[in-house]
Order: C-alpha cells, then structure tokens, then sequence
C-alpha cells in the first residue's frame, strides 16, 4: 500500500453553500484506490471549516482520511503534518506522493520528507526555487493518471 495525499485548499472555495468539488476528481480516486492507494487529505486551516467541506462535497466518502493543520498541530509545508498523514494512512512516508498545487506548502514540504510529488499547475509555470516536482499535471486527474501509469 501507498499513501496518496491530495490537498483541499482553506480559503479558495468561499462559502459552503457553493462549494463542489468537480466530478473527474471523485472519478480519479476510484482507480488510485483500485491500484492500491490509501488516499488522505492534507489541508492548511481550521478543523470545523475543513470537515465541513470535505463532508458538505461527499470528498469524505471517497478518501481514508483526512488531517487537518489545526488539530495537527502543524500546517504543510511542516514535516508534522506529512507524517500525520502517512500515520493515518497507517503507513510509512516512503513511497507516498503528495499531489497539490502551492509549490511550497504542497510540493515543498512533500519533497522534504521524501514523497514523490505531482505538482497541479493550473496553467503557472514552476517557480524559480531549488526543488522540482516529480510530475506535473493540469488537473488533479492528470496527476493521478501519470502516477498511474509506469
């Protein structure tokens, strides 16, 4: 088994009552579950908020798990919160990827601990820094389609 963290950003959705989280990303869990993945939410921000959303979307049906910065007690890109997940996931660091889309709370601190890393760029270009993402991908489905494929 591999840990897949995917994130769910704290303030980029607004209010509840219009937050959805699009269709192809509940559709490309299925097969990274199938392959053997236990995917787990990492996300920055409050506790309430952030269940809420996972719940109010129906993302909590689709993943293992979840860890959230405040009850964490430490926000990506943080090495706490990495290994939370990976407890949760009730599995090692090594061999998990995490999939998001800030360079260095997502891809930062996923390299740092030792994931692979799949960088969703949104049509951005990589920033000048000192790490590079495994992969990149235009939506998390691409993402998980190059992971996917040997």
């Amino acid at each position: 088994d591999l840990m897949l963290t995917v994130c769910l950003p704290p303030d980029l959705f607004g209010h509840l009552d219009y937050l959805q989280v699009d269709a192809e990303v509940i559709t490309a869990l299925s097969p990274a579950t199938a392959a053997g993945w236990t995917p787990i939410v990492v996300t920055n921000g409050r506790t309430r908020q952030q269940e809420q959303k996972l719940r109010h979307t129906g993302l909590d049906r689709h993943v293992a798990g979840w860890v959230i910065s405040e009850a964490a007690g430490a926000a990506k890109p943080d090495e706490q919160i990495f290994q939370a997940a990976a407890d949760t996931a009730g599995l090692p660091l090594t061999g998990g990827w995490m999939v998001g889309d800030h360079p260095k709370a997502d891809i930062g601190g996923g390299v740092a601990v030792g994931l692979s890393t799949a960088w969703i760029r949104r049509g951005r270009g990589w920033p000048l820094v000192s790490y590079q993402p495994t992969t990149s991908a235009d939506s998390f489905p691409a993402a998980v389609a190059q992971i996917l494929t040997p």
